[in-house]
């Protein structure tokens, strides 16, 4: 993600300084809350564990992964520092195995539609201000970049998170859905890390040259063009 934008030649060295700040605050607002948001709702289930961790915070040190973080700086896809949870304490384990798995990819939809409202917000009010300060325009640069990247990257997330792979939150609503330790939760457990490792590398390789070869990419940005249609249509775009 860095990346493009440090060798897209569309953008000043200002902007692209300014839009590398903006991604940062983007990420680590969506993958904290992305956590935190699992933390709070097994909370309300009955599961302490994460709050007796000191992990219902927004302390960024506390979710921090450093090389789940660079990657997702490089190429889009990493993780944070998993929130623990306990479903034995939960009062309805399927309920609080379901509810606290969706409650990551829901504070993400909310940080992405919030992000576009915002944008929307903001190109509205500088097509009726002349922006002319330096320092003025560093703002706007930022707030437009954060917004706009905000969008993209909870986006990815949600569709990223939904996939039902181990150990992702789409596997969890599927594998607590399904008869325990059923042939597909066995498969995913064993093999997980290999199905992502041959998505990343032969996305990142064959995929340069054969777009169907980037599954995972194709994807998540299928589901990002869905899912600003439809914020589009909310707004009025």
């Amino acid at each position: 993600m860095i990346i493009n934008v440090l060798f897209d030649s569309t953008y000043s060295w200002q902007d692209k300084f300014i839009a590398i700040m903006a991604i940062i605050c983007a990420l680590l607002g969506a993958v904290i809350l992305h956590e935190l948001a699992h933390g709070v709702v097994a909370y309300w289930n009955g599961d302490k564990t994460a709050k007796e961790m000191g992990r219902l915070t927004l302390n960024p040190i506390k979710h921090f992964n450093p090389f789940g973080f660079i990657l997702m700086l490089v190429v889009g896809l990493g993780w944070a520092n998993p929130v623990p949870v306990n479903p034995y304490n939960f009062k309805n384990r399927k309920c609080g195995w379901i509810t606290t798995a969706i409650a990551g990819v829901s504070a993400n939809l909310i940080l992405a539609f919030t992000s576009f409202g915002l944008n929307v917000a903001l190109i509205a009010i500088s097509e009726k201000v002349v922006i002319t300060h330096e320092v003025v325009y560093i703002i706007f640069r930022f707030f437009n970049f954060l917004f706009v990247y905000g969008t993209v990257i909870n986006i990815s997330l949600i569709a990223f998170n939904l996939l039902p792979i181990y150990p992702l939150d789409g596997f969890r609503v599927v594998e607590t859905l399904t008869p325990p330790n059923n042939g597909y939760v066995r498969f995913m457990r064993k093999y997980s890390r290999y199905i992502f490792l041959g998505l990343i590398v032969i996305g990142n390789t064959l995929g340069r040259y054969i777009s169907y070869f980037d599954i995972l990419g194709t994807y998540i940005g299928l589901v990002q063009k869905g899912v600003i249609t439809l914020f589009n249509l909310v707004f009025g775009g």
